[in-house]
Parts: structure tokens; sequence; C-alpha cells
């Protein structure tokens, strides 16, 4: 507790005078003014919160894409089982196994990439898996149609795509997703 200039009585703390003499009592000096760019602890609060929250939300999306992954999983599987059914029934020659597998997996890249780009959470990640499923798709075809020497000059042009479509992307002031 503060004292009294005047006779040394205590004074009560928010009082404005002595409750003894009655002399003004001196003021505590005011806190320093915030040092800038300094947080106020409200706004750390607030901070916090959010970062808080934004965990939260991260947590969700990455649930949500373990179970989609769980599903690509389970889709590569009966992609599998079909594959062997059909060559075991005779119905596909097990020479063109590898080719259907491709074709497949690369199917499943590009609808993964498609549901991908529509989530916002993971429509940075979209174009590697939509490249990915390309290029395992045009090596599935070119097996499956015979043009296994071609299937290089196929890897070019979809590079020469995904190059040219990425520049104009560039240039219209947009980040590819």
């Amino acid at each position: 507790m503060p004292k009294c200039e005047s006779c040394g009585a205590e004074i009560p703390e928010g009082a404005a005078i002595c409750p003894k003499c009655g002399a003004p009592a001196k003021l505590p000096p005011p806190p320093p003014p915030p040092i800038e760019g300094a947080v106020s602890r409200e706004r750390r609060e607030r901070y916090e919160k959010g970062e808080k929250e934004k965990g939260e939300k991260h947590e969700k999306e990455e649930k949500h894409e373990d179970r989609f992954g769980v599903v690509v999983g389970g889709l590569i599987l009966i992609l599998i089982g079909t594959i062997l059914y059909l060559a075991q029934s005779r119905i596909i020659s097990w020479s063109d196994f590898g080719g259907y597998f491709m074709l497949g997996l690369g199917l499943i890249l590009i609808i993964w990439a498609a549901v991908r780009y529509i989530s916002i959470a993971f429509k940075g990640t979209a174009l590697g898996l939509f490249v990915g499923g390309l290029i395992l798709s045009a090596m599935g075809l070119s097996a499956l149609l015979d043009i296994r020497e071609s299937w290089p000059l196929v890897l070019i042009i979809l590079g020469l795509i995904i190059v040219v479509g990425s520049v104009a992307a560039i240039r219209r002031g947009s980040r590819p997703h």
C-alpha cells in the first residue's frame, strides 16, 4: 500500500486523498505505453484461439484425407482383383495384365485428383496426382494398343501440354492447381 507523503499514513489503493490528513494522494505512475509491435494479451488470446481453430480444422482435413486414402487403397485392390479374375477367366490375356493395371491405376489417380481439386483444402496437391494419372494411363494404353515403342512420345506430348498450360496460367496471373 502506498503511504501519504504528508503524514505517512497508509493510503488505500485507488484513493485520491489521504484518509488521515486529507492531502492529495500521489497516484502511482501510469503503466508504460505498450512497446510498438508488442501484442496485447487480448489480441494474443484471439490469435491463439484462431490458431487452435485452424489446428482443429487441419486435423479434420487430415482425417478426411486419411479416409480417402483408404478408399483409394480399396479401389486399387478391386482393380487388381478384377484384372486377375478377367485373366484367369481368359477374358483378357495375361500379357495385357500390366497394361490394364497401369490404365486402371492412372484412372484412379485422375479421379483422386479431381476429388482433391474440388475440395478447397487439398486443391494445391491435385496437379501432381493428375499428371501421374495421365502418365500411367498413357503407358497402360500404349501397352494395350501395342505401341510400346511410342509411349515415350506420349509422355513428351503430355509434358508439353502441362508446360504450356502452366505458362498460360502464370501469364493470366493465377497459380496452377
